[in-house]
């Protein structure tokens, strides 16, 4: 399971790169350039790198990845499609993503999380 190279591609500020290694369903809720214009305009900490520190299977196409990134951990979903692990947007960002982008780089601005 590598999942470690969308972590990479994110890490790294290739927005474009992460997004392709995400899953259909993924994909469906944001596009290639909007993902990229997203973390663009709101500046998104890029040269902290992932460190996976767990992963487990869930059934034969899905597993949970923990990670630590400086001080921060989380987990994320993987789904094994088309013969690879891909990453699969958390229900938070599914539902950020629905609202369209101008919208959560407007929230983001307000709240002080998204700078320009």
């Amino acid at each position: 399971m590598d999942s470690q190279k969308e972590f990479d591609a994110y890490a790294a500020g290739d927005w474009k790169g992460a997004w392709d290694l995400w899953t259909k369903e993924g994909k469906t809720a944001i596009t290639r350039d909007e993902y990229a214009r997203l973390h663009t305009e709101c500046k998104t900490i890029t040269g902290l790198t992932f460190e996976i520190t767990n992963a487990r299977l869930e059934g034969e196409d899905k597993a949970v990845v923990n990670f630590k990134r400086s001080i921060v951990a989380g987990m994320s979903e993987i789904r094994y499609e088309d013969g690879q692990w891909r990453y699969q947007p958390d229900a938070d960002s599914m539902a950020d993503y629905a609202k369209g982008v101008d919208k959560v780089i407007a929230e983001g601005r307000a709240s002080g999380r998204c700078e320009k």
